[in-house]
């Protein structure tokens, strides 16, 4: 009946049959129907700017959709569920926004994001201490046997190869559809019985209470970016006690660009939380902006086998399918499928090396102008002057492709081109990324180094910086229970093939005392060696080959001495004595945020496993310099300093060797988790 009123122009009977409808269809006693007369609800009354009409509809809405996203059966089905739904979320932090109301904006921006990562966390940190209710072991049996399906790993725990046919993977998901049935049937029941035992079950997002407590001081700002249609918001949420200590700014001033912005006042002194606009910064300007000009570039560098193929056959790159090298030859399969062959597997070779060599070293020429233009678009100057002038610590919420982005090389300098010129280039050895081929191709270009670079002031000049995918997942790790040891454990250069990295882990393994059976070298690193490894120390130095998987990141994996120990895997295993992760690798947070925000990496993995903190990286990492890095970040550590500060000041100290100034060389870690 409301959409009939719609349809004919009248707004105000169809405002009032929606809102009869939702009388009746409540997100408890009819999800299904309530969706709908919450969703058009909330838009009449969004188009009119009516924000608090529109709320009306929307809260409910998302009541229903996420009792609906729970029930759902499979996470093709929870994750397609969210993403049909995301306008939803969207318009609610929009409304409140507009309200001046940035604690629940915070709040719906991020309940809407890493939902993926949330239930792993949830279901992974559930009962982890033991003192489990009997009512509840056969549901945790089940989501632990559903697991194991949908990761497709042995129960043995040993990792072998992942072969399946259309009839075993229907039979599969069948499968798993009859498990996640029968564990909402107990859910259900537990729910009849004892509602808010029920209610544990299922993860709950996180009010802004509870989001003040992960701010440990004064000095800490926590900076939740969100991304809508038309602009860019920052919620800056800092210490619960910091309440009114920086002046309110003025409401409209204009942005380092020219452009003009939106800052709702000060800091309010109730909630201290502010919002800074970033104005015309929408999915369009910003979002697609950094997928064009940050990581379809580099995207590009792992398809080096595509771009060399395709000249070679005298084809465009949107004709091939895949590649298959063998031996003698190189066969492509097209979009056709036909397949076309080329002979000369040497020339192939060859022209892919020089590809990857030309792709790269685009990619790095562009990440300082790149760099510099996003820092002018999200306005970090004015944004710092404004609010962070007492600020000594930034936890950064990403959204979207803001996930890939090196906070720490933002520039808050601006750049001349005049000064941008380069001296004698060196070379700048293997990565640790995957050996595509059986002959050495990991020779990188030959980068330049940039001395006018160490004159540029960047945003880790300022800050310590950590990242988190949510607030979400940042409470999981601080529900976890501290760690008072400090062994360390190592994973040497699995496959042989690293020169710096021996030097790195024995300079590590001097400094904390590493004794030998800790420290696996080689062909010592097998996949059974290393989980081993995993559960026994509560610091782990991860030091060889990785890479990240873009068609599937649960194929996204560490390689061993005897395999690949892939993400799925990572996802089942539990580490509760794991305080600290550095994996110094390639590619170990590098992953293509899509519409639902949920970044699946290696990073993630082992929080998800248990982990308190982990230092990733966001590209392939160059040898030298990262044998160089963490060095430096143990040093720091080892003095005593938290994990962010070390960091920071191993980019500091790393920035110092011309050859190393580049951001490429420092920019790629990252720290996760708690300090």
């Amino acid at each position: 009946l409301g959409n009939a009123y719609r349809e004919l122009g009248r707004t105000e009977a169809a405002i009032q049959a929606f809102q009869d409808s939702l009388k009746i269809a409540t997100p408890k006693t009819m999800p299904n129907e309530c969706i709908n007369p919450g969703r058009n609800l909330g838009n009449i009354a969004f188009t009119q700017g009516n924000w608090e009409l529109a709320i009306t509809g929307y809260e409910p809405a998302i009541e229903a959709i996420e009792l609906l996203r729970n029930s759902s059966l499979t996470d093709d089905r929870r994750q397609q569920f969210l993403e049909e739904n995301l306008s939803v979320y969207a318009n609610i932090v929009q409304c409140y926004i507009n309200l001046e109301q940035y604690d629940k904006a915070l709040e719906y921006a991020d309940r809407s994001r890493s939902r993926f990562l949330a239930d792993l966390f949830h279901n992974k940190d559930l009962y982890s201490k033991g003192d489990i209710p009997p009512q509840v072991q056969e549901y945790l049996d089940l989501q632990q046997q559903i697991d194991r399906l949908r990761f497709n790993s042995p129960s043995d725990g040993i990792m072998g190869e992942r072969s399946s046919t259309p009839a075993s993977t229907e039979a599969k998901l069948e499968t798993i559809k009859q498990l996640a049935a029968k564990k909402q049937q107990v859910w259900e029941s537990i729910r009849r019985e004892n509602n808010e035992l029920a209610a544990k079950l299922q993860p709950t997002p996180l009010s802004f209470q509870q989001m003040q407590q992960l701010i440990g001081d004064r000095k800490t700002a926590l900076l939740n970016f969100y991304t809508t249609d038309n602009d860019t918001f920052i919620f800056i949420l800092r210490h619960p006690n910091s309440a009114g200590e920086i002046p309110p700014t003025p409401l409209d001033k204009a942005g380092l660009d020219g452009e003009r912005f939106l800052d709702k006042g000060g800091l309010d002194s109730e909630t201290s939380i502010t919002c800074f606009t970033c104005k015309g910064q929408g999915y369009e300007t910003l979002q697609k902006w950094i997928k064009e000009t940050w990581l379809k570039p580099y995207i590009n560098i792992k398809q080096a086998k595509l771009f060399a193929a395709a000249q070679l056959l005298n084809r465009q790159l949107e004709e091939l399918e895949s590649i298959q090298i063998t031996d003698t030859a190189v066969f492509v399969t097209l979009t056709d499928d036909s397949v076309e062959t080329i002979c000369d597997r040497h020339e192939f070779l060859q022209q892919t090396q020089k590809q990857r060599q030309h792709l790269l070293e685009q990619w790095q020429n562009q990440m300082q102008p790149t760099l510099a233009s996003l820092s002018q678009r999200l306005q970090l100057r004015q944004l710092i002057e404004n609010h962070l002038q007492d600020i000594e610590e930034l936890i950064i919420v990403p959204h979207l492709a803001l996930h890939q982005i090196p906070f720490a090389a933002l520039p808050l300098s601006e750049l001349n081109p005049e000064k941008q010129t380069t001296s004698t280039p060196v070379s700048v050895g293997k990565h640790r990324g995957y050996r595509d081929f059986d002959f050495d191709m990991d020779e990188e270009p030959q980068t330049p180094t940039q001395p006018h670079l160490s004159k540029i002031e960047y945003l880790c000049d300022r800050f310590q910086i950590r990242v988190v995918p949510s607030c979400q997942i940042l409470d999981f790790c601080h529900q976890r229970k501290p760690i008072e040891t400090n062994i360390l454990g190592i994973v040497e250069n699995a496959t042989g093939d690293l020169d710096f990295t021996p030097e790195e882990c024995r300079k590590v393994a001097e400094l904390y005392r590493v004794p030998p059976h800790l420290h696996l070298k080689e062909e010592q690193a097998t996949i059974a060696n290393y989980l081993k490894l995993a559960r026994e120390v509560n610091i782990l130095h991860s030091s060889h080959h990785a890479s990240s998987n873009l068609s599937n990141a649960l194929e996204s994996g560490l390689q061993l001495s005897d395999g690949t120990l892939d993400l799925a895997h990572l996802f089942i295993q539990r580490f509760p004595q794991l305080s600290e992760v550095f994996l110094s690798c390639c590619e170990t947070n590098f992953s293509v945020s899509e519409m639902t925000d949920d970044v699946l990496t290696l990073a993630g993995g082992f929080l998800t496993a248990g982990a308190r903190s982990v230092v990733s990286t966001l590209w392939r990492v160059q040898d030298n310099s990262t044998a160089e890095f963490c060095q430096l970040y143990y040093q720091f550590r080892n003095r005593g300093e938290i994990r962010p500060e070390a960091l920071r000041k191993a980019q500091f100290e790393l920035r110092k060797t011309e050859s190393f100034n580049h951001p490429y060389y420092w920019a790629a870690f990252v720290s996760q988790g708690l300090r």
